[in-house]
């Protein structure tokens, strides 16, 4: 519990710090490690709830609600999943639920959320469960009777565990979604932060295997629940589809093969651009490719500028130079990341997902909304999305060579594009709609 006293790496000015207690629910759970530790704790803090949440329709100030709900997510990157968590706290809020975001307010989630008028309650990311934070999510959680708080982000379940201890909070549920790769946690640290947990949450049967072998949670706790998406957001749009092409300067009859994700070594845009020279001559002139993206951000400068993460940037410039030194610069364009993102999938003809372990890859339902076809790799939750020969195609990790043969099969069968690509819409309109998924949630959230 050494991490527990390191205030030093507190990364948010507090007023300070005073021994007495007066939290009743501390005082009882002496028996908890952790808390007997933050007993000893009391943040006085210029933090008030009720006036910070002025000017937030979402947060009804004043009253006791009934239902409400925190998303708590720490991350300070800008990925499918800080999309996800801000479109779910979004449609929640816009299907009447009492809606509250816990996050960094100057990350790109705390500008989502000012957008959007959804409170958000300032929360830090931290290595480890913070006492400071533990104490100010109780006062919150207890001051505005939220009934449910739902983490997405693997460093802050850990502190939420520690801070919904005691009678107060024991009609309190917590929920936690697991979005990547699941790491051993057996550990007594990580039994006692599970052990609080109500429902752990995966998007693949894969998954949910795999975490009840890694982690220390009862197996009853672990449900497959499949990401939502608003499919009214994805509608074509002949007019913005000629708009974009015409604005990336691409020929009415020239295919369009786009990636979005990361610029991160594991997405494999290396891959994808190598791909462009294995294509045989007669396709590869008549084929540009787009790239949506930016490098993964590690988290924001002391000045509040984003910082990215070192390997990150390394690789988005060797892709870059890979591109110049082929001269490849009017074949493939990189447009960075985008927030509004999806007149450039309609202006797309074949989408691809070339990363070598892609968990459950959002870019690849939001391309099949799209009525895209979609060219992934046969790894990872992949497979799960993509029914090879059906709504797209399967291929290799790593190999450029076998992104290249897949895209010269769509360039020379239209028909297919066509198809796969209805094929996908459907799947995602049977699987992914938001409706089941926000009822879905409703029902392990209240009992619905």
């Amino acid at each position: 519990m050494r991490f527990l006293f390191d205030l030093r790496k507190e990364r948010t000015a507090f007023v300070g710090l005073h021994c007495s207690v007066t939290d009743p629910d501390l005082r009882r759970d002496r028996s908890d490690d952790v808390l007997q530790i933050c007993v000893r704790m009391k943040l006085q803090s210029e933090y008030s709830v009720e006036e910070n949440l002025a000017g937030y329709p979402n947060a009804l100030v004043g009253r006791q609600p009934s239902g409400a709900v925190l998303h708590l997510l720490s991350s300070e990157a800008w990925g499918g999943l800080e999309l996800y968590v801000c479109r779910l706290a979004d449609e929640m809020a816009h299907a009447d639920m009492e809606t509250y975001l816990a996050c960094n307010p100057d990350s790109r989630t705390g500008a989502f959320a000012r957008e959007k008028n959804i409170f958000a309650f300032p929360f830090i990311r931290h290595s480890y469960p913070s006492p400071i934070d533990i104490l100010r999510l109780r006062d919150f959680v207890r001051a505005k009777s939220i009934s449910v708080v739902h983490t997405h982000y693997h460093c802050d379940v850990g502190t939420v565990s520690f801070a919904l201890r005691g009678q107060t909070f024991q009609n309190v549920k917590l929920f936690h979604s697991a979005y990547m790769g699941i790491a051993r946690k057996l550990d007594a640290f990580h039994r006692a932060v599970y052990d609080r947990v109500d429902g752990l949450f995966v998007s693949i049967p894969k998954f949910a295997t795999e975490v009840k072998e890694r982690i220390a949670i009862d197996p009853e706790k672990v449900h497959v629940l499949h990401y939502g998406r608003d499919l009214s957001s994805f509608e074509q749009n002949p007019s913005a589809r000629k708009e974009i092409r015409h604005y990336l300067d691409i020929p009415d009859d020239e295919m369009l093969v786009g990636t979005m994700a990361r610029i991160d070594p594991g997405k494999g845009i290396r891959e994808f651009v190598e791909s462009f020279l294995e294509l045989k001559p007669s396709v590869r002139q008549r084929t540009s490719y787009l790239v949506i993206g930016e490098p993964t951000i590690k988290g924001l400068k002391p000045n509040g500028t984003l910082q990215y993460e070192p390997k990150c940037e390394v690789y988005n410039r060797d892709v870059r130079n890979f591109v110049s030194q082929n001269k490849l610069e009017k074949n493939i364009k990189f447009i960075g990341f985008k927030n509004d993102y999806v007149p450039y999938l309609d202006a797309m003809d074949v989408f691809v997902l070339a990363s070598h372990d892609e968990a459950y890859s959002l870019s690849v339902l939001d391309a099949m909304a799209m009525n895209l076809p979609v060219i992934g790799t046969n790894s990872g939750g992949t497979p799960y999305q993509i029914s090879d020969g059906v709504s797209g195609l399967l291929v290799e990790p790593k190999s450029p060579d076998a992104i290249a043969r897949a895209i010269e099969r769509y360039f020379e069968n239209p028909a297919l594009r066509a198809e796969h690509g209805r094929n996908g819409r459907m799947f995602v309109e049977e699987e992914h709609s938001f409706s089941k998924t926000l009822s879905t949630l409703k029902n392990f959230y209240f009992n619905e």
